[in-house]
């Protein structure tokens, strides 16, 4: 045989050693991706956030969280304004006798 099939023979071989490698790697990298995937499911259900969140373009998602915060406040603001009406001291300072101070 020409010593130029001989070269053609070692690349071809070289060429399949690094194909049979790469099939590898890539096999290691996809069940190294799925095993995150498992993990970051697990976290999303823990944490229950609702998984429609993932889905939404950024600009969606930054506006529902801003009107979930917006709404969070309000709810906390009525909340402490509500208790202040409830022991009746509408924020006054009460004396030592229960009586509130005018």
């Amino acid at each position: 045989m020409p010593s130029g099939s001989e070269g053609e023979e070692i690349n071809i071989g070289q060429t399949y050693q690094d194909l049979v490698r790469a099939e590898q790697t890539a096999s290691e990298l996809e069940s190294r991706l799925d095993n995150l995937d498992s993990q970051l499911e697990a976290l999303i259900r823990a944490s229950n956030i609702p998984p429609e969140l993932f889905s939404m373009d950024e600009e969606t998602l930054k506006r529902t969280l801003e009107e979930a915060s917006s709404k969070k406040g309000k709810e906390e603001t009525g909340q402490s304004s509500n208790s202040t009406k409830q022991d009746g001291t509408g924020g006054q300072a009460t004396g030592t006798d229960g009586r509130q101070d005018t």
